[in-house]
């Protein structure tokens, strides 16, 4: 809604930080950018080589893994996802089977 600030206490797409688009937006939780550096930390101190990520296929979802995925090469870490359309029987389930054929342990 244009010229109304808007204040989220749950959206961490990346996109949104982007002030000029989004000059009225703010948000209570840190974004994707901010997380992803965390969670590649907490697997580099726990030695953890490979990160298995299973996400919507939204714009949400998909701004998360591409930052998981960037904040994992930064630390010459892996990661493999796998996308599932919501509302769609089956469809998670199969995207955590997918991984699985893949090698990986799906933890996100």
């Amino acid at each position: 809604v244009y010229g109304i600030p808007q204040i989220s206490p749950s959206a961490t797409s990346a996109q949104l930080s982007d002030g000029s688009q989004f000059p009225l937006f703010a948000r209570l939780i840190p974004s994707d950018m901010v997380i992803a550096p965390a969670v590649a930390a907490l697997f580099v101190d726990r030695s953890w080589p490979l990160l298995g990520i299973v996400h919507m296929d939204d714009a949400f979802g998909a701004s998360l893994a591409e930052a998981l995925a960037h904040a994992f090469a930064a630390e010459a870490l892996e990661t493999t996802s796998s996308a599932f359309r919501s509302g769609v029987a089956g469809a998670a389930a199969a995207a955590v089977a997918d991984l699985q054929l893949q090698r990986t342990s799906p933890v996100c």
